[in-house]
């Protein structure tokens, strides 16, 4: 790919984790729930920084494409929990994000959309008006956003004539059930329409009692609804200690959930498709393109080092790799390094990022004449927080193994990328200084003593 195209690329659309075939997965089961009217709400359930955001982004593409068609069957609805959690009503966001998709409604009339949006407002002020003492108090807003908050009060009210007047002569508690009541009758209006799909993201980033407000409200909101979905984007585990932690250690987490999901999809890490350098164009920049001493093997190893590991962590690894690579650079930042370079940095950070610790490893290796374990769990994280090697490294660690030799006893073959790899991790844990090599020496000691200069700079900016 030429470089100066790549580098203004919008990665953040491109699907480098083969997510499709999930995504059409996903829109399958809406497709069949809409051809039944039916009302669900499911989860998609994965850890923090897999990915969900962006498979939410997919999902959401691809129904209004559908919606563009002929059929016109789905309305969308996007809502950022995290982004709104600062209102402590929930109610009040999923209305706000209700109002900005009305108002670009093409298919209602627009006697019909002025209605619906006018109601939709006067529920917003009067739930706005349930929780904005709450929100000036904790955040102590000033003026001017609390001026915004109130002329879209005003707007409301007006919108919606003499029904908030009406709304108050009940109590709060009265008050907030008729608005819960009113946009319910909205969402059905609309679902006699379209299938409409609430699609509720960030829940795992949200204070943990918002996020099960979330969870109620919207249960009481969409409930027995014909033609309403909700898709939930969740990391179950972090949700499940959420709810133990507010309702108590003996309380059946699962089946709290089954009372809002039926069903739920997992989403896993995904496998990084071989556009590296698509993804990294940036950091890529400093490579030589497919260049490689060993027997161009470097794009195997790059593959194989990010796999098991989410998109955040990835991206994290990446611009760390990056930092050191130009510190290391110095005054000629223009050089470009080979492939096998990046492969080394690659798994360096790697090992850093996995809490490595080169003196315990040390200890392990001390009174030993066989490699029991290449990487001694023990070198990893501590007694009382212990890490689990990447599939990265394990890959590693089953290439070794097919080496055929002991760096503890043997001279290590540097004429191969994983000799080199190799050489790197024995001279850091201080436990072998005797290399053979037969065409490629001079080049893999240049290899070894730059893989030492980034595992020294690595531990620097720790």
């Amino acid at each position: 790919m030429n470089d100066d195209i790549a580098l203004l690329e919008d990665v953040s659309t491109v699907d480098f984790l083969g997510r499709g075939e999930f995504v059409e997965q996903m829109f399958t089961i809406s497709l069949n729930l809409a051809n039944v009217r039916d009302n669900a709400c499911y989860a998609l359930n994965g850890d923090w920084g897999i990915g969900k955001t962006f498979v939410l982004d997919m999902f959401q593409k691809r129904v209004e494409a559908e919606a563009e068609g002929a059929s016109e069957r789905f309305l969308v609805f996007r809502y950022n929990c995290w982004e709104y959690d600062y209102y402590e009503e929930p109610l009040v966001a999923i209305v706000s994000s209700m109002l900005k998709k009305i108002d670009s409604l093409s298919f209602i009339k627009e006697k019909d959309r002025m209605a619906i949006s006018g109601i939709l407002k006067r529920v917003w002020a009067v739930l706005t008006d349930y929780g904005i003492n709450w929100v000036e108090k904790k955040f102590e807003l000033d003026e001017g956003v609390l001026k915004k908050t109130y002329t879209l009060l005003k707007d409301g009210i007006d919108d919606g004539n003499t029904a908030t007047n009406k709304a108050k002569e009940y109590d709060q508690y009265s008050t907030f059930k008729k608005a819960l009541e009113d946009l319910r009758e909205q969402i059905e209006t609309l679902a006699k329409r379209k299938t409409v799909i609430f699609l509720v993201d960030e829940l795992d980033r949200c204070l943990p009692e918002y996020a099960i407000r979330v969870l109620e409200r919207l249960h009481h909101l969409v409930l027995g609804i014909p033609n309403v979905q909700v898709v939930l984007a969740i990391d179950r585990k972090q949700l499940e200690h959420t709810i133990k932690q507010i309702y108590g250690p003996n309380t059946d987490s699962r089946k709290y959930l089954q009372k809002f999901i039926q069903f739920e999809l997992s989403l896993d890490a995904g496998t990084f498709q071989d556009n590296f350098d698509r993804r990294f164009a940036r950091f890529s920049a400093c490579f030589s393109e497919n260049d490689s001493v060993f027997n161009g093997n470097s794009a195997e190893y790059i593959s194989a080092l990010l796999q098991g590991l989410d998109m955040r962590r990835r991206i994290m690894l990446v611009n760390r790799c990056e930092i050191i690579h130009k510190l290391l650079a110095g005054k000629d930042p223009s050089t470009k390094y080979n492939q096998d370079y990046l492969c080394i940095e690659l798994f360096l950070t790697l090992l850093h990022d996995c809490e490595f610790s080169p003196s315990a490893a040390k200890e392990y290796f001390k009174n030993k004449t066989e490699v029991y374990s290449f990487f001694p769990s023990i070198a990893f994280g501590s007694e009382s927080h212990p890490v689990a090697l990447t599939k990265g490294l394990q890959w590693i660690w089953r290439e070794y193994q097919q080496f055929g030799y002991n760096f503890l006893t043997e001279r290590i073959s540097v004429d191969s990328l994983l000799g080199c790899l190799v050489a790197i991790y024995a001279q850091i844990l201080g436990v072998a200084d005797s290399f053979s090599g037969k065409y490629a020496y001079t080049y893999s000691k240049e290899l070894i003593d730059f893989g030492l200069e980034f595992w020294k700079m690595q531990i620097s900016i720790n």
